[in-house]
């Protein structure tokens, strides 16, 4: 097919999509759990509003974590059951205290609620957003962008209003460390890509590893690392944050160049990428400040096990 075909071809193809799929997909759902509820035994009738409310997560927000690793990713999938299930090993377990049980329950019937609301919608626009974008139709393109966020922000409102409840309470009951371990859990569960180990914090722990007598140098440069990092970090988050809240943008280095317009959207962008740029150089000047510690056969290791590490081996 020519170029022009192609297009053609897509195009038909994707509105036939958001004529039928769209609607048809979660009706076929909702039918399909309505047949099988009419054939549970009385002692499975209990049981079934949680496990519908549990397949609902996994199958709109758990699947959602699969783009966890893009800088686009805001927490979009986030479900706080399944990280309160995750958390015995800070301290959490939400089987053996009522309150948490009953914060549990309450935020699963919120999120399913969100959940049915959303999903059809959201389908809608995923399928509307590939036709303007096959379409080059930039205005249409931006209004899907903040229509799609619009939906994002239910779910992050919820969960930030939620995770508060659960770090009050557990500083209420004394349990404090584990509220700050908690905190800092659901922030990395909302922007794991910004959170993943770094090169400088492999450095530090190899020569932590294999040189002891280099661990006092180390400890200096790796906390002045971590500092400026983690301000960084912050600071990224709140932009991401009121880009998406207060703009109906989402900002992430690979922005396509054809939607940034100019004016705010540009504005933005610029700010952004001036932040990743000051994490690349926090990065590289840790690094050298670590590799500075090495001499020359330490070096040839280093680099071997970083090969290693960067393969996943």
């Amino acid at each position: 097919l020519r170029a022009g075909q192609l297009r053609d071809m897509r195009l038909a193809v994707l509105s036939a999509y958001e004529e039928t799929c769209s609607q048809r997909g979660t009706q076929l759902l909702d039918e399909l759990l309505l047949e099988l509820e009419m054939v549970l035994m009385d002692m499975q009738v209990a049981k079934w509003p949680t496990a519908v409310r549990t397949l609902r997560r996994q199958a709109y927000l758990h699947a959602r974590q699969m783009n966890s690793s893009r800088a686009s990713y805001a927490g979009d999938g986030v479900d706080l059951c399944q990280l309160l299930d995750q958390s015995t090993d800070i301290g959490i377990d939400p089987s053996s205290d009522s309150i948490l049980i009953e914060i549990y329950d309450t935020y699963a019937e919120e999120v399913d609620k969100i959940i049915v609301d959303a999903v059809g919608r959201q389908l809608l626009v995923e399928i509307e957003i590939e036709i303007a974008s096959i379409a080059k139709d930039e205005t249409r393109l931006s209004e899907l962008e903040a229509m799609s966020i619009s939906g994002w922000g239910q779910l992050y409102e919820l969960n930030q209003r939620t995770s508060t409840q659960i770090q009050d309470h557990l500083i209420a009951t004394g349990n404090v460390d584990a509220s700050a371990r908690w905190q800092e859990k659901v922030k990395e569960a909302n922007f794991p890509w910004l959170f993943e180990k770094a090169e400088p914090v492999f450095v530090y722990e190899w020569i932590v590893r294999e040189h002891p007598e280099h661990i006092e140098q180390a400890d200096g440069f790796i906390t002045v690392y971590k500092d400026r990092i983690g301000a960084i970090q912050d600071e990224m988050i709140v932009m991401i944050i009121r880009a998406r809240s207060d703009d109906q943008i989402v900002l992430h280095p690979d922005m396509a160049r054809h939607i940034i317009m100019g004016g705010r959207r540009s504005d933005l962008h610029a700010a952004y990428l001036r932040l990743t740029g000051s994490l690349s150089v926090t990065e590289s000047q840790a690094m050298a400040e670590l590799m500075g510690i090495l001499d020359e056969r330490s070096h040839e290791l280093l680099q071997r096990d970083m090969r290693r590490w960067r393969s996943g081996l």
